[in-house]
């Protein structure tokens, strides 16, 4: 199972890139980037004294596709994704004597992800739907301490399980030029992670992570 990503991988990808008829088509080069932002407080009142914030999440998307149509509206390509962020959680412990929020203990820390793999895309008109598969996937978490791979360490990047690791991108496209396209879409992705450093999570478990993000970008022609 350890050699199953890329393996997958490296298989589709020669298949794309090994067909004389597949690179003779024209291609399509999308970069697309996304940032949210969460952020959670107490107050006496609406308006009153900024505190500790209980929960503060941000993340920075960076998307890159490359993909060609093999077949009508169907097309095939690869994609690669990072991402970067840093979230903190912590307990409300009530009001200070000036009557600002204290949060007890916060637990946290910044993390990144970087994913690459193989990409299905389905285009009608100005709308498109895209299919990809983490083959390859990393994340560095340093907010998750208390998750140990078998051989009880908590350091190092978690490993994509080779069965859920899924990119789901839908939006559409709106003409800039000739051969250049803004694009508007929202990506879904559901993810586990079953290793740490190269070892299986301590007792089998595996650590699952979904969400779901806007990105703006650009698409270009060639």
């Amino acid at each position: 199972m350890l050699k199953f990503r890329p393996i997958l991988f490296l298989g589709l990808s020669l298949l794309l890139l090994g067909s004389s008829s597949v690179l003779a088509r024209e291609w399509s080069f999308q970069v697309g980037t996304g940032f949210s932002h969460f952020e959670q407080q107490v107050k006496s009142e609406v308006g009153g004294k900024k505190g500790d914030i209980l929960v503060n999440d941000s993340e920075f998307n960076l998307l890159v596709n490359a993909t060609t149509r093999i077949w009508g509206n169907l097309g095939l390509g690869v994609f690669a994704q990072a991402d970067w962020g840093h979230r903190s959680a912590g307990l409300y412990n009530g009001l200070d004597s000036e009557n600002s929020a204290t949060v007890n203990g916060s637990i946290g820390g910044a993390y990144s992800e970087y994913w690459l793999g193989p990409l299905v895309s389905y285009e009608l008109k100005s709308v498109f739907f895209q299919l990809g598969y983490g083959a390859f996937g990393r994340r560095i978490d340093d907010s998750r301490k208390g998750i140990v791979n078998d051989k009880g360490s908590n350091s190092g990047s978690f490993s994509l399980s080779p069965t859920v690791a899924w990119l789901i991108v839908t939006g559409g496209r709106f003409d800039l030029d000739d051969n250049l396209e803004l694009e508007i879409k929202v990506e879904y992705r559901i993810r586990y992670y079953d290793q740490r450093a190269g070892e299986n999570l301590e007792f089998g478990i595996t650590h699952g992570t979904q969400n779901l993000s806007p990105l703006i970008g650009l698409s270009l022609k060639i």
